[in-house]
């Protein structure tokens, strides 16, 4: 994504901010015998309910916005040990 105004920044940055705060409830969400999949709705819970909308195309893949444009979509590889999420795949 190229930034070409003061208003693409400042909502680079909410969205940043989001972000943050979805990846603390997935990981506050992390424990023994919790699953990878109650653990996505987690966060699609919490994401939605700051305002998040983002919904899927057709090929089961592509993220869109309420508005159709494309979303940011970042996965990563995890690992569970002793209910400690060790990221993997971290740059």
């Amino acid at each position: 994504m190229t930034i070409n105004s003061d208003a693409d920044l400042v909502a680079m940055r909410r969205v940043g901010r989001l972000l943050a705060r979805t990846i603390e409830q997935m990981r506050a969400a992390v424990r023994p015998g919790s699953t990878t999949g109650e653990i996505d709705r987690g966060a699609q819970r919490f994401a939605r309910s700051a305002g998040a909308r983002v919904v899927e195309a057709a090929d089961g893949w592509t993220q869109r916005t309420h508005n159709h444009a494309l979303a940011a979509h970042h996965e990563h590889t995890i690992v569970i040990r002793r209910g400690v999420p060790l990221v993997l795949t971290a740059a």
